[in-house]
């Protein structure tokens, strides 16, 4: 995608908001476009017909240029880290598990609760970055594949 847009002169770019809006509106204003982001929700209204690319693409152009619109600001990697750290957070309080993990039992017992509550966050974004990162999900008691050799 970013060959055809170095090719164009500097122009308006809309997109629905999302996580992957955000890193190529980042990329495309590097390329001196201007990136506007609205919330998908602020866009439906704009769709004549049903549900496709073609009628999605018709609306955002729309929608666009709308002076009553609202824009999304384009968030940097490190606050979509921060929010996705905040969503596996809220995921995790959500599911609300019936056992305490005997691990973080046993850590209680050696340390400070301060310090084993920053544990096992580190823990928790780590499993949640392992995830993310592949693509997979996450499997309660899976050992890792060097564990296991």
């Amino acid at each position: 995608m970013l060959p055809f847009f170095e090719k164009l002169p500097p122009c308006l770019v809309g997109a629905e908001a999302c996580g992957t809006s955000h890193h190529w509106a980042r990329e495309l204003t590097r390329l001196g476009h201007e990136v506007r982001l609205m919330p998908p929700a602020y866009v439906k209204p704009y769709v004549k017909r049903g549900k496709n690319d073609a009628a999605d693409a018709e609306a955002i152009c729309e929608a666009v240029t709308r002076q009553t619109m609202r824009f999304v600001p384009i968030k940097s990697r490190e606050q979509q880290a921060a929010l996705s750290l905040h969503r596996v957070r809220q995921l995790l309080i959500k599911q609300k598990p019936n056992t305490v993990d005997p691990r973080f039992v046993a850590l209680l017992a050696r340390k400070p609760a301060r310090v084993a509550s920053v544990a096992i966050a580190n823990k928790m974004a780590r499993i949640a970055w392992a995830v993310m990162a592949r693509g997979g999900v996450f499997e309660r008691g899976h050992a890792p594949m060097l564990a296991a050799a």
